[in-house]
């Protein structure tokens, strides 16, 4: 046989495994972030009885704090570091989208990015509405 065909086909299949490592490891580290239990955002949510119209709303510590330890457990010897970012925010009267300051936001959308191998990258946003998980 031809050393070049060897060559060739070695250097091919070497490759291939390579990309599908990489592959099957980014799949790996999307699905943990984007199927994060919804009991890790439910425990943050708070009931408000006091007000009628008030349902429920997220406590912005716990949320943030469970979301934190979910991922360091979950990603744990899967990546090195990951960034979150947290956006709290409401839709008013004419949809448009506003930025929630306020101690009882109703919707959330978490961004969770992170590098699993040298430039490959993982990005995500996730968001989560009131409305939504109280039904």
């Amino acid at each position: 046989m031809n050393v070049g065909v060897v060559l060739f086909s070695s250097g091919f299949m070497i490759s291939f495994l390579t990309f599908f490592t990489i592959s099957i490891k980014g799949m790996g580290v999307n699905r943990i972030i984007n199927n994060i239990p919804l009991s890790v955002i439910e425990n943050s949510v708070i009931f408000n009885g006091e007000n009628d119209n008030l349902n429920g709303y997220f406590d912005k510590e716990v949320l943030e704090s469970n979301t934190k330890n979910y991922l360091n457990t979950a990603l744990k010897d899967k990546v090195p570091r990951y960034k979150i970012s947290f956006l709290y925010f409401y839709t008013d009267e004419e949809n448009q989208i506003k930025l929630d300051l306020t101690d009882y936001p109703e919707s959330v959308q978490i961004h969770v990015s992170t590098c699993y191998f040298q430039s490959y990258e993982c990005q995500s946003y996730l968001t989560f509405y009131i409305g939504e998980l109280l039904v």
